[in-house]
Parts: structure tokens; C-alpha cells; sequence
């Protein structure tokens, strides 16, 4: 793919994730999403691979394909229908702690599976032996908070009640969560349905298949390549310790040989 078009494609898709994350900060009931935003909205493909994400929080990104990954093997892409919303914030399914909720939405067109529309946010309370879900005292995840598997709490567009009672049942502040959660879902919708445009104009093969993943990883590749090369090339350097120090006690820890590292007293000497 040449880089004008993958670019294109690219800024679509980021700028796709920032109306998610707005529609977030504007409708959620908790200021860690409208004024703290700590969440991240992102789109992936059908491998789960992210092919777009927003400059929202960088820590939770990482998760993110994770949790398309792992989703998506207990609950297989055959099983899904438009209007399925998948949650879950279990850390042992994508490394993140339990009050990090990730929300998943399927992006059909004519029928057909093309990625997931995925947003994760910090919800304040999920229960567990203290408010917040940070409990000092904790020997156990089980003394964090609800562990929610991956379930689906909408079904073809409509509420699974029994999934928003149990979740909703099990914490503090059920009204800032309820409202919290349909922000994220709302951001998801808006992911899907801005997806689905984008899809129907142009390639799908070009948009899902052709992008990102693959592509970007390449560049990126290159561009790590030639920054540590880059590092290696460097002249040596100097490092100048206090008198009152003695060069036994100055630790360097690095793990590449080939820079070179000069130790000096003051102006003079080794």
C-alpha cells in the first residue's frame, strides 16, 4: 500500500475514535471519563488486530487487542448478530484491572463480520472490599471487584436485563455505572455506524484487510530500526560525578555495547 492512502485510511480511523471518545466524554456521568479521561476507544479487524485509535489514554491501548483477542475466542464470530454489545473487565482476559470495563461492538455490512468497534473506560466503583476498587489490604483479585467474563449485556440491539441487574447489583453507585456504561456503549455505536459508512464507500477489502495492521507494523518496524541504529551511531558519552561520590559507587546499567560511557571527576581524570 503507498503511504498517501494509508495515511487517508489512517486519519479516518483515528479521527473515527475521536468522535467515539467524545460522544464518551459528553454523555458519561463520571468526571474520570469528561474531565480525567481515562479511556480509550479504538477499532479493530477480524483477527483482532487494531487498525485505529485515539489519543486518549496510551495505558490502556496496549489491552486493547488483547481483549479483542480473547474475546473473540469464547465468544467466536459466528455467534455474533448486529446490535451484540460484548463487556467485560476481567484483567486475566486483557491485563488490565478490574474497574477497566472494555465494551465490544460487531461491525457487520450486508451480513458480514469486517472488525469490532471497542471501548474501554475506568469505572470508579466495581465493588470488592473498598470503594474504587483499590483495596491496600487485598491478597486476592477477588477482593478488587466483580469479575465480569466476556458477556454480551446487549443482544440484536437489546438490554440483556439479568446482565445489567447482576452488574449493577453488585456495586456502590449503581446510577454513576449504569450511566457510565451507556456512554461507553453509545461511543461503540457511533464507532460502528461511522465504520459501516466508510466500509460501504469505499474498498472493504482496502479498509479492513490492506490497512493498518499490516502495513503500519511494517513502517513501524523500519522506523524502530533506524532510531536504534541511529542510538548506536552516537559519539561516546560523558558523564561527569560529584568529588563527594566515589566511582565505585556509580551503577551504569545498559545493555548496549556498543555505546561507549566515559566516567570524570570534576574536569580532570577518569
Amino acid at each position: 500500500m503507498d503511504m498517501v492512502t494509508m495515511n487517508i485510511i489512517d486519519s479516518t480511523l483515528v479521527s473515527i475514535c475521536r468522535e467515539m471518545g467524545l460522544t464518551m466524554m459528553k454523555t458519561a456521568y463520571s468526571t474520570i471519563f469528561n474531565e480525567g479521561m481515562d479511556f480509550t476507544c479504538g477499532l479493530g479487524n477480524t483477527k483482532g488486530e487494531m487498525i485505529g485509535v485515539a489519543e486518549f489514554n496510551p495505558s490502556q491501548i496496549g489491552g486493547l487487542p488483547l481483549v479483542l483477542q480473547t474475546t473473540s475466542q469464547e465468544i467466536p464470530p459466528d455467534s455474533l448478530a448486529e446490535g451484540d454489545v460484548i463487556v467485560t473487565n476481567d484483567p486475566y482476559r486483557g491485563g488490565m484491572h478490574t474497574p477497566e470495563h472494555s465494551f465490544i461492538k460487531p461491525v457487520f455490512v450486508a451480513g458480514v463480520l469486517y472488525g469490532y468497534a471497542v471501548a474501554i473506560g475506568h469505572v470508579a466503583e466495581v465493588g470488592g472490599m473498598v470503594p474504587g476498587g483499590f483495596a491496600g489490604e487485598a491478597t486476592e483479585i477477588f477482593h478488587e471487584g466483580l469479575r465480569v467474563p466476556p458477556i454480551k449485556i446487549k443482544k440484536a440491539g437489546k438490554n440483556v436485563d439479568e446482565v445489567w441487574k447482576l452488574m449493577l447489583a453488585n456495586v456502590r453507585t449503581p446510577r454513576a455505572n449504569y450511566g457510565d456504561y451507556c456512554a461507553m456503549i453509545s461511543a461503540v455505536d457511533v464507532g460502528v455506524a461511522r465504520l459501516e459508512a466508510v466500509i460501504e464507500q469505499l474498498d472493504v477489502d482496502l479498509v479492513i484487510l490492506a490497512v493498518p495492521a499490516s502495513a503500519a507494523q511494517e513502517i513501524a518496524d523500519r522506523a524502530v530500526e533506524a532510531g536504534v541504529r541511529g542510538i548506536l551511531n552516537f559519539a561516546p558519552v560523558q558523564i561527569k560525578v560529584p568529588d563527594s561520590i566515589p566511582v565505585e559507587d556509580v551503577n551504569l546499567v545498559m545493555q548496549l555495547e556498543a555505546l561507549s560511557f566515559k566516567i570524570t571527576r570534576g574536569g580532570a581524570g577518569e
